[in-house]
This record gives structure tokens, C-alpha cells and sequence, in this order.
């Protein structure tokens, strides 16, 4: 069974915020054919949004620092992106009058920003329903994060009613188009069984995809199923490097679980020195193993100096999340009083980060 997009065509008045037509998704009961339908069929059962009329004819400016578009030829630099210079500055109204412009000449990326102005409320009212509609018309112009997005609010129900069959096509578009996070969307669905069957295979084959597109988040789980052995062989030279990558990213519970893979030599050779930093931003993030771990380094000076004060330091808070550790109970029990004093005001004055 398919699903197909329908967008209402509506007039709209010149006025200095030209309306848009709000998005409407309707589900169109499919007639079976022997064959799926071509691209050509599929985008002519969706009427395109229509682009304001009435577009000023010179860009606003706004006084003070921001973005000022100059007067003369801009052929070399799409005006799209005056409108994200304006984004990233904060010149919401701005923004959102320049890429209504660069909108109304095909650009997709305008419209994709116009989408997410109103899906965020920056520089006009909240609006999920036209947010909907300038996804879908940029992603009917082929631009991948806005097809990301449109699945985002077909999967959660926002603006649009909620289909999840039609989500994962959208995420399945969006992967196609090269989006990494269309693909790791895609294959958390998998995953779940909602909107395609749950299929490993197909699962690996879609975070696999987002991982080496750069979405930390699917690194990580990449690295859970090479080390899980789903919907592929297990892989602990795969898995370790791919813990490694996510933690580049900046995953806290990736580089824990990547140092602890160095420091024994899973699926690498052992280099204690290299695992201690890795296993120290699991603790230094919260997480109660990496405390429990790092402790131990910093008490038997294995890839660190040792240090006495901050060992207990880690074993109390490891403790105070519930986890017991005889080994290091032993280890405190045997410093001098004022280290130990020491170690307690700092696990007091740790606040995480």
C-alpha cells in the first residue's frame, strides 16, 4: 500500500507578510498496479505549496550589526545564504524576509529555512502546519535535510496527522538523497517495527549509512551492533573502531566503553595510557561504571599517575550511585585521614560536565 502527499493550493493577498496556505496531509487510498509508481507519478499526486505573491522588491535591512544585503550582482552567492547569515545572528525577520525571496526563484534551501523559522517561532508565530508545507515543498525540490524533517513531523504527529508508514518513506527519501540523519531515523524505525517490518539486516544496512555520514548517535549504535552481532557478524576490530569515532563526536558513554576496549585490548592492542582520558570523560560525564573504573586507575597509577586524593574521590561518588566496589572500599580504608577528608570535599563539590 502507498501513501501520497496532497498540498492545497490557495490564494492569498499581497500584504507586507504574505499568508501561507497550511499543510494538509491526506492519506489517498492506493490502486494496485503491477509495479510501483514512478517519480514523475508520485510527485503529481502532491500540489506543490504555492511561494507568498507579493514579495517586496528590495530585501529590508535592519539597523545595527547583522546582515546587510548589498545592492548589485549576487550570481556568485546564492541569496539563500544571506538568509542563513541572518539565521545564525539571530536576525529572525530578516531571515525569514530574505529566504521568502530566494524562495519565490526555486531555491530549497530558503524554503527549508522558512519551514524551520516556523517550526521554531523564530521571527514569526509558531506554525507546525506551514512549517509542514515548506519542508515538503523543499523536499519536493530535492533537499535532503527538509525530506529529514517532514518525516520528523509525520512520525511525531506535529502539523500533520500522524503516519508512520508515510514517516519512514519520507526518512527512506531523505537516506536516498544522502541524509545521514534520514538514514539513522530510518533505521531507529527499523529497529522498533514502525512503519517496516524490524529487520536486522536492514537495520544495520540504514545506521551503517548515517554512521559514515557523520551522525555521532549512529556511530555509536554501529558500534553496539558490531560488538552485538546485529544484522551483521560480530566485529570487535569494527566495534572499537566505531566506539572510537563516536567518541570523537563527543559521546560521553562511547568513550568509556572505548577505553575500556583499549585499556584491555578489545579489538585493538592494549594502551592503557591512551584508554585513561577516554575512561575519565565517562566519569567526568556521570556515568556511575566509569567512575567506578577510573577509580581504580587513579589508585593503581595504571595509564595515569597515581593519585590517591581523586581515586577516592571517584570510588564516593561511584558508591553514592549505587555501585560497590570491595577492591577500592579496601584502598580507602588504608589512606590517612587527611586525603581521604580530601577526596570527600571534592565528591561533594563535583557537579558533572
Amino acid at each position: 500500500m502507498t501513501a501520497s502527499l496532497v498540498w492545497p493550493v490557495a490564494a492569498h493577498a499581497q500584504t507586507d507578510e504574505p499568508p501561507i496556505p497550511p499543510a494538509v496531509i491526506d492519506t489517498v487510498d492506493a490502486v494496485e498496479t503491477d509495479s510501483a509508481p514512478s517519480e514523475a507519478q508520485r510527485r503529481a499526486t502532491r500540489r506543490w505549496l504555492p511561494v507568498p505573491a507579493g514579495l517586496p522588491s528590495v530585501v529590508p535591512q535592519q539597523p545595527g550589526p547583522g546582515v546587510v544585503v548589498l545592492p548589485g550582482p549576487t550570481d556568485e552567492i546564492p541569496l539563500s545564504h544571506f538568509a542563513f547569515g541572518a539565521y545564525q545572528r539571530g536576525l529572525y525577520r530578516t531571515a525569514f524576509q530574505v529566504a521568502l525571496r530566494a524562495a519565490d526563484d526555486g531555491d530549497s534551501a530558503a524554503a527549508a529555512l522558512i519551514g524551520r523559522l516556523y517550526e521554531e517561532a523564530r521571527g514569526v508565530e509558531s506554525d507546525p502546519e506551514r512549517a509542514a508545507g515548506w519542508y515538503a515543498l523543499a523536499a519536493d525540490q530535492g533537499n535532503a535535510g527538509a525530506q529529514s524533517r517532514l518525516g520528523v513531523m509525520l512520525l511525531t504527529g506535529r502539523g500533520v496527522p500522524q503516519n508512520t508508514e508515510l514517516a519512514a518513506d519520507a526518512f527512506e527519501r531523505a537516506a536516498a538523497m544522502g541524509s545521514a540523519d534520514g538514514a539513522h531515523s530510518l533505521a531507529l524505525m527499523v529497529l522498533k517495527g514502525e512503519g517496516r517490518e524490524s529487520e536486522p539486516e536492514t537495520a544495520f544496512r540504514f545506521m551503517e549509512q548515517a554512521a559514515k555520514g557523520g551522525d555521532t548517535k549512529a556511530q555509536f549504535a554501529l558500534a553496539t551492533f558490531y560488538e552485538e552481532g546485529y544484522g551483521t557478524p560480530p566485529d570487535d576490530v569494527a566495534a572499537t573502531l566505531w566506539y572510537g569515532r563516536a567518541a570523537d563526536g563527543g559521546e560521553p558513554v562511547a568513550a568509556f566503553r572505548y577505553g575500556v576496549r583499549l585499556f584491555n585490548g578489545i579489538g585493538t592492542d592494549v594502551d592503557e595510557f591512551a584508554a585513561a582520558p577516554q575512561i575519565a570523560r565517562g566519569a567526568r560525564a556521570g556515568i556511575p561504571e566509569a567512575m567506578q573504573q577510573y577509580a581504580r586507575i587513579l589508585a593503581a597509577g595504571r595509564g595515569a599517575a597515581p593519585d590517591p586524593v581523586n581515586a577516592i574521590k571517584w570510588h564516593i561518588l561511584a558508591r553514592r550511585a549505587g555501585l560497590s566496589d570491595l577492591y577500592m572500599d579496601g584502598f580507602m580504608g588504608t589512606r590517612p585521614e587527611a586525603i581521604v577528608q580530601e577526596a570527600q570535599a571534592k565528591a561533594q563539590a563535583f557537579v558533572g560536565g
